[in-house]
Order: C-alpha cells, then sequence, then structure tokens
C-alpha cells in the first residue's frame, strides 16, 4: 500500500535535502543500490522503507555485478585505482 504524500510534505523533504546536498550527495555514492533507493523513498517520498520482491532483487544482485565489471574494466583501462563516481 502506498501513501500519498502532500506537495507541501514533498517540497520540505526536498528543500531540507538540498540544504545538506554535499553531505548526502557523498553519502549516497557510497552506498549500495538498495541502500539507495531506501535512501530516496525514506528522505524524499516519506515511505517508512523499501521491500523488494524477489524478481527486483535478483535485478538489483544483475546490476550491481555489471556495474563492479564496468568498475574494474575502467579501471583497468585508465591504469587508476578507483574511478571518481563509481562504486564497486
Amino acid at each position: 500500500m502506498v501513501d500519498v504524500i502532500s506537495l507541501h510534505a514533498l517540497t520540505a523533504n526536498v528543500v531540507q535535502l538540498q540544504a545538506d546536498f554535499d553531505l548526502w550527495v557523498t553519502t549516497v555514492v557510497q552506498e549500495t543500490l538498495e541502500k539507495k533507493m531506501e535512501i530516496i523513498a525514506t528522505r524524499i517520498y516519506g515511505a517508512v522503507g523499501i521491500e523488494l520482491s524477489e524478481v527486483a532483487r535478483k535485478k538489483v544482485e544483475l546490476y550491481t555485478k555489471q556495474v563492479c565489471l564496468i568498475h574494474m574494466l575502467l579501471k583497468r583501462k585508465v591504469g587508476m585505482e578507483t574511478v571518481e563516481g563509481f562504486h564497486a
């Protein structure tokens, strides 16, 4: 069941996030995909949390593996220990 959030509440949440945007982005970039979805759901939409179906969980795992592979290939190609903006 999805709760309807008022425009006022949504706007207040967005303004609050914008106030500490740098810290928030730094934190989110370093999190797993599932945690990123939970942060967005709770902080922006006011959800209590998220619950992934088995199909969604498998898709998240597949996407995470693909991102890790891309990150590894990019590091190898450019000869860097880390590539800014990617998190494996």
